[in-house]
């Protein structure tokens, strides 16, 4: 059951989960506002959005919340009181209560919350980060800083058309809509936007460090910044790491692999937002060195932050039911 299904993240979800070459789950649809009565197809037959029916939870196996944060804050727990395992994949901070799990650190990291029925699937650079923990983590992490540059599909459907619309306003000489924002996104960097939006860069960062620190607790120091950046899709993240212990750059490469990264080979071009488009894993240049500095590195990359987040919460959801 997906409830959100017409989100950026529901559609990508619908993509996937039609995509599994067997499954027993009836799918169904559900989302709220223009999204309702929308007609899709899913298993190679039409499928129309419904209205969310909180009696429709029952009997269900996994709930997916794919929608806005306030979507899963209403209807979570009635799902999970219905007998569900609920992953939440929503836009924005998402359920603060809800543990993350990133099953790509199963090998290393016991899942917090293990028993429980409700989960998240974090953000991409939340993924990443703790990608980046765990191989740098095999020669002794001492500090990680990541800034990373956010694009406007963190915040949905909606961030897309209002970056759109403030080009094309900009282009014609007129003000800028800035109902989303609240403020200039287009040919812009933003640290802080304005309070009074559904959420902001402060709490998607929040959850990044709450994440962290959930899955590697305080003694791993490891700082996080955003920026909001004017593009479209795919998060681009600079990350500084300073090792209790030299390594050999290819030691370092062959880590970020067995991480899950894929790294890009010297020779080729570094990686760019618009190349991480619908690639399933964070997207790395080969490490640098600092110089100077034989225990220091600078990594750079980026990552599709919608579909690593929705990859994520599939691989959970397969988990579960194969339990």
């Amino acid at each position: 059951m997906v409830v959100g299904a017409g989100s950026l993240r529901g559609r990508e979800l619908r993509r996937l989960l039609d995509r599994r070459t067997a499954t027993d789950e009836r799918v169904v649809l559900y989302d709220e506002d223009l999204a309702v009565c929308t007609l899709t197809a899913f298993g190679g037959e039409p499928t129309v959005i419904t209205a969310v029916d909180p009696d429709g939870f029952v009997g269900a196996s996994v709930v997916f919340f794919a929608g806005s944060t306030a979507l899963a804050r209403r209807y979570a727990a009635g799902a999970q009181e219905a007998g569900a395992f609920v992953v939440d994949l929503s836009e924005g901070p998402g359920l603060a209560e809800a543990p993350p799990w990133i099953v790509g650190l199963d090998d290393v990291r016991q899942r917090p919350g293990k028993g429980g029925a409700v989960v998240r699937s974090p953000s991409s650079l939340a993924i990443a980060a703790s990608g980046l923990v765990a191989a740098c983590a095999t020669f002794g992490l001492r500090l990680l800083v990541i800034t990373a540059l956010m694009p406007v599909s963190e915040f949905g459907q909606a961030g897309l058309e209002e970056l759109e619309a403030q080009t094309r306003h900009l282009f014609n000489f007129q003000s800028v809509p800035q109902e989303v924002f609240g403020t200039q996104v287009a040919f812009n960097l933003n640290r802080v936007l304005p309070s009074g939006q559904p959420f902001s860069l402060v709490d998607l960062q929040q959850a990044v460090e709450r994440d962290l620190r959930v899955y590697w607790g305080d003694q791993v120091p490891v700082r996080v910044q955003l920026l909001q950046a004017p593009v479209f899709h795919s998060a681009a993240f600079l990350a500084y790491c300073e090792l209790e212990r030299s390594v050999e750059a290819e030691k370092l490469a062959q880590a970020l692999t067995t991480r899950g990264f894929l790294l890009r080979p010297a020779e080729e071009i570094s990686p760019v937002q618009v190349s991480a488009r619908e690639v399933d894993r964070p997207v790395v240049a080969p490490p640098e060195a600092v110089r100077g500095e034989p225990r220091a590195w600078w990594f750079w990359g980026v990552a599709d932050n919608v579909l690593l987040v929705v990859r994520n919460a599939v691989a959970i959801a397969e988990k579960v039911l194969a339990r």
